[in-house]
């Protein structure tokens, strides 16, 4: 091989005896962007950390965006010009660190008659938006209706007035992805972190915390002793912090997004933009060989939320209007839901526009008991939240010290260029460059495994690219414990063709036999019956 490959990283069962055999610095609940993020700054600068995800790793809200790396333009029209500076440094950074990964993209902002803005001031808005992000993107550009019909034969022209077209970033291997190489990142830092483990309760005494947690996979219990704790519950950070008689000014309150993911209604790479019956902006962006549409807005009472009627009928309808094709629940391939944590001082008051409420995050600490918590936040600030806590943290008093490399990021490009070197003399052709992106410098595991059995080069999936050493490779090294946790979440195979297309696909039950030797069947059962989580220890 050209390069020394790295670890793999400790297995689940690895892992769990660390937990009451060891102190660890701190305890970190909740394994979302918020939660990754954290254990990889942290871990790298030589803290013990130790993170607890009740069910998967991004399981939730990390796994329902809509794969978007922005700065905010919307939040231009509210004035707020220093989020919208910092969410472009934000985005700037990513795009620099994970030229692979985070890559920039085009959006297309197509604007009819009842759109609550015209063509040319939409346009000045987009100059002013890419000079406050540095001028790090492509320049905007205006369309006419003529042009834009050349441009983007999907749209229907009927009342546009116009387009506008501006650059943002996207996250083409899905926001789960860029959550669990966080993940990832940590246990190459030595870190313990560790999916389906339930927080049940816990106490403070002799500046130590003791947390009591749950497998759930096994029922076993144990409790984690740290010096520190850090809430990044997200949507249940309320809750979390009420159960350890913690209080803080800020708290969260939740507004519900849907996606649906149907078949692709443009050839072109490019995110489309519109204006729903009430204003608020919605997209269309690629997913694998998909279309994604939305988003809603909505505010819920809890955080445990789904897809409805009311969600479906107001998706279709907005898109409907702007396509030269329409489409019905029956085009439905996938859905995505899940809750923006919102974060607030106060209740919102009556009559205030729920959408007007951004997307900031917010850190609290209670230094005398070492507790931390974490409010709010989104993918593209994750970075600024890291070391927001790795601040934040030093008040503590528990040491560490500066990160020996990097703590987030792609390799090198000169290892990059090695590996794409080396993949052309592989055995089987692949698409080396979708290697590269997805596991970065691990994916020399993955070319070992192709140079040793070429036979893994083949397609698991028709047309989704994924071959079967990237499923040997995740039961091995991707604390999969379900076909949820693969399809869904490590890879977007669920998003691309649906459940009941997989039901149908010899396909599932060989992935099935390859993660789960010893119980495929039940393994199987579980994901097809979708009924209660089973997840299955590899």
């Amino acid at each position: 091989m050209a390069c020394d490959l790295p670890p793999h990283p400790p297995t689940r069962a690895e892992q769990l005896p660390r937990l009451p055999a060891e102190i660890f610095d701190v305890l970190i609940v909740g394994g979302g962007i918020n939660g990754a993020v954290t254990a990889a700054a942290l871990s790298a600068r030589g803290i013990k950390v130790a993170l607890a995800e009740a069910g998967d790793f991004a399981g939730k809200t990390s796994s329902s965006t809509s794969c978007l790396i922005w700065g905010g333009i919307k939040y231009l029209q509210n004035r707020e010009f220093r989020l919208v500076r910092s969410l472009c440094k934000s985005r700037n950074r990513l795009m620099e660190a994970y030229p692979s990964a985070v890559r920039e993209m085009r959006f297309l902002a197509a604007l009819d008659r009842d759109a609550p803005h015209r063509p040319t001031p939409i346009y000045l808005g987009a100059w002013l938006y890419w000079l406050i992000g540095s001028r790090a993107t492509k320049t905007p550009r205006l369309f006419s209706v003529g042009k834009l019909g050349e441009a983007e034969p999907a749209i229907q022209l009927g009342d546009m007035r116009g387009a506008v077209s501006y650059s943002d970033a996207f996250l083409p291997d899905s926001d789960a992805r860029f959550v669990f190489n966080f993940i990832a990142r940590t246990w190459r830092n030595g870190g313990c972190a560790i999916n389906y483990l339930r927080v049940l309760d816990g106490t403070y005494q002799d500046k130590l915390h003791h947390t009591t947690v749950e497998d759930a996979v096994t029922g076993f219990t144990t409790t984690v002793r740290s010096r520190a704790v850090i809430n990044a519950c997200g949507p249940w950070t309320d809750p979390f912090n009420k159960s350890r008689g913690i209080k803080t000014r800020h708290h969260i309150v939740f507004s519900k997004g849907i996606h649906l993911v149907v078949p692709r209604v443009t050839t072109c790479n490019r995110v489309l933009s519109f204006f729903s019956y009430d204003g608020r902006p919605f997209f269309v962006f690629p997913l694998g060989d998909r279309s994604c549409v939305g988003t809603t807005d909505t505010r819920v009472a809890q955080p445990e939320t789904e897809v409805n009627d009311d969600d479906r009928t107001t998706v279709l309808s907005n898109i409907n209007r702007y396509l030269g094709k329409t489409l019905s629940p029956s085009d439905i391939i996938a859905e995505r839901c899940g809750v923006r944590p919102l974060v607030v001082q106060e209740e919102p008051r009556r009559g205030v526009d729920w959408t007007e409420l951004s997307r900031k995050h917010v850190i609290e600490t209670d230094n005398d008991r070492r507790f931390l918590t974490i409010f709010g936040g989104k993918l593209t600030d994750c970075l600024n939240v890291g070391e927001e806590v790795v601040e934040a943290f030093g008040e503590f008093g528990i040491p560490g010290h500066e990160p020996r490399e990097p703590w987030f990021g792609e390799p090198p490009a000169d290892e990059r260029d090695a590996f794409l070197a080396a993949a052309e003399k592989s055995p089987e052709p692949i698409d080396a460059a979708r290697l590269w992106r997805r596991y970065g410098a691990s994916a020399w595991h993955l070319l070992e495994r192709l140079e040793a059995n070429p036979a893994e080069a083949h397609e698991m999936f028709e047309g989704t690219g994924l071959l079967a050493a990237e499923v040997h490779y995740a039961a091995r090294a991707e604390m999969v414990l379900s076909l949820s946790d693969f399809l869904r979440r490590r890879t977007l195979i669920e998003m691309e063709r649906g459940l009941a297309a997989l039901r149908d696909t010899p396909a599932l039950g060989n992935v099935a036999q390859i993660l789960f030797p010893d119980h495929a069947y039940q393994a199987l059962q579980a994901y097809v019956d979708r009924g209660a989580p089973a997840p299955a220890e590899p």
